[in-house]
């Protein structure tokens, strides 16, 4: 039976372990005891994409599920955030602070913060990790050219000096809330920050005679070298990747000593090898929630557990929409009044979800302050019919929507093929916006196309994909991040392509807002410009699963990559 609480994120699933905000080191369960193993640990993981490069920074949209839980494992930065939220220290010896001065604010508001290289860090080839090579990324994310690394708020960079001999000061024009995130792994599914330190030894050659192929660069993909607790040592397209303790982690030595990672898209395919005992965990998300259902009873050597996921939602085109009547706000906000999202949550995630009103995720502090305070597109077909009515479209005896001149108003609705919640989601959606009287489209994306960044930009009027929401998503919607032919399509994260210089001076303010009270105050004012002009389309917060073998421990489930060097398997 399942059931569901009121409590938006608090996710309880009969028979499936419900995981919390554990520290590092610890598992919802102990680990079960097995038969001795003789050698090296090892451990069977699955993914449910084919990954082409190794970092997530370079991956189109949401294309490759498990790069990011990858990329943790063998690449770690200067500091990271924990499963909490909380900025702890990797590479560096603490985190730039006010109170331990290593982040100073001027009275002039410039700033200035520094970090100081752990002792023996090294690359995975065994180079030392260096100032030289934290000078290099400084240099790398700020160079429009290579449009996915760089960083919107490079911009405030003034300089970097090399200070000491295994420290680096770096010099700020104005004020920063995420000044600490700079040498941190890139991207709203990671670390947050500015991207991860890079190796000069590696990359500046190519860097400088070929920067037009960076994305092309083998050391994205089987020639990674990283800094992380795992080193990346067989790539094998189409199968599997391998991962082997990095003896010289600077954090100590992973207590596993392989990794074995299969590529495995198909989610009853996946299932079916956790069930036999033949993958030992799954990696990244999309587990899908019935077949978790169903494998609860039948595997008695492991167990499924049940978080709260990303946001679910819609994006309109705004850029060059078609039909043209995409780009308009009354059109966009009659189309979510047209949806029962409460049913969707019901029939998708067994009522173990809600129905989000803001852009926000609902761990986040501003999400019950602000929640309330945007405006509510409750489920009404008649008040949807009404507001398309109202724009000059005429309902005909089929029951559809005309224009003027006679044609039929009609939407494409797209999403990607290698996500369980998307194909579920898609179709009820066309459904509902059909019973008002808008002809719908539904496109499922094949997993060969997902990665064709022109035809994933220019999608024509509306795409459903799953996403970080909130503060942590707030750089992806720039004029920046949206995928434009002078960029080649590859800026990515601004699905809906919003054009629009307010937000983004509204989005500088927010950076440069230190204090938390005002901050929040900016955070209701992009939440309730993201509600009012219908940018972000909320259905639900999604359910992810994450299926592990009892012999696993001290793996956090909605967070498996994090500390990857405490996993340990029973013996």
């Amino acid at each position: 039976m399942l059931r569901k609480t009121s409590a938006v994120g608090l996710l309880v699933l009969v028979g499936l372990t419900v995981t919390s905000c554990a520290p590092a080191g610890q598992s919802g369960r102990e680990s079960s005891a097995s038969p001795d193993r003789a050698g090296p640990k090892r451990v069977v993981a699955a993914i449910q994409s084919d990954p082409k490069v190794m970092t997530n920074t370079l991956v189109i949209s949401s294309g490759q599920p498990g790069v990011p839980e990858i990329e943790e494992m063998i690449s770690v930065g200067l500091t990271d955030n924990d499963p909490n939220g909380v900025r702890q220290p990797f590479l560096a010896e603490a985190v730039p602070t006010l109170e331990n001065g290593l982040w100073k604010l001027h009275p002039d508001g410039t700033m200035e913060t520094t970090w100081s290289i752990r002792p023996g860090a090294q690359w995975h080839d065994g180079t030392a990790f260096t100032t030289e090579d934290l000078l290099f990324t400084v240099d790398f994310v700020q160079d429009p050219q290579l449009v996915e690394f760089n960083h919107a708020s490079t911009k405030f960079i003034d300089r970097a000096t090399v200070t000491e001999d295994r420290t680096i000061t770096v010099f700020w024009t104005g004020p920063l809330i995420t000044a600490d995130a700079l040498f941190t792994r890139g991207g709203s599914a990671s670390g947050g920050g500015f991207g991860s330190p890079l190796p000069k030894h590696l990359l500046a050659q190519p860097y400088e005679e070929d920067k037009v192929g960076y994305h092309e660069w083998p050391y994205w993909t089987s020639e990674f070298i990283g800094t992380g607790p795992f080193k990346l040592t067989e790539f094998v397209r189409g199968d599997h990747l391998t991962l082997q303790a990095n003896d010289h982690y600077v954090l100590g030595r992973p207590k596993i000593d392989e990794i074995e990672v299969k590529f495995i898209s198909d989610s009853t395919t996946r299932v079916a090898n956790v069930l036999a005992n033949a993958v030992e965990l799954t990696i990244g998300r999309d587990v899908p929630l019935d077949q978790a259902v169903l494998a609860r009873d039948q595997w008695q050597e492991g167990r499924a557990e049940a978080y709260a996921g990303s946001w679910m939602g819609i994006h309109p085109q705004l850029l060059n929409p078609q039909p043209a009547v995409v780009g308009n706000v009354q059109f966009r906000q009659a189309l979510l009044h047209a949806i029962d999202r409460q049913a969707l949550v019901d029939s998708i995630l067994y009522g173990m979800s809600s129905v989000p009103q803001a852009w926000l995720a609902s761990t986040e502090g501003e999400y019950w302050y602000i929640h309330d305070r945007v405006l509510r597109y409750d489920y009404d077909p008649q008040r949807a019919a009404q507001l398309i009515a109202e724009l000059g479209y005429t309902k005909r005896e089929d029951g559809f929507f005309s224009d003027a001149a006679g044609q039929q108003l009609g939407v494409e609705l797209r999403t990607t093929g290698d996500n369980e919640s998307h194909r579920k989601t898609i179709f009820p959606v066309a459904d509902y916006w059909q019973r008002v009287g808008v002809a719908t489209d539904p496109v499922v994306i094949p997993v060969q196309r997902q990665q064709d960044a022109e035809y994933r930009a220019t999608y024509p009027g509306f795409q459903a994909l799953r996403g970080t929401a909130g503060t942590s998503g707030m750089t992806a919607v720039l004029s920046s991040r949206a995928g434009l032919p002078e960029n080649n399509y590859r800026a990515s994260g601004n699905y809906s392509r919003l054009m629009d210089p307010w937000y983004d001076a509204l989005y500088e303010r927010y950076t440069q807002t230190v204090p938390k009270e005002d901050r929040t105050r900016v955070v209701e004012e992009a939440m309730r410009f993201f509600a009012e002009q219908q940018i972000k389309m909320g259905l639900f917060y999604d359910v992810a699963v994450t299926m592990m073998n009892n012999r696993l421990s001290n793996v956090l489930p909605r967070r498996v990559a994090w500390a990857s060097q405490l996993w340990e398997v029973s013996s």
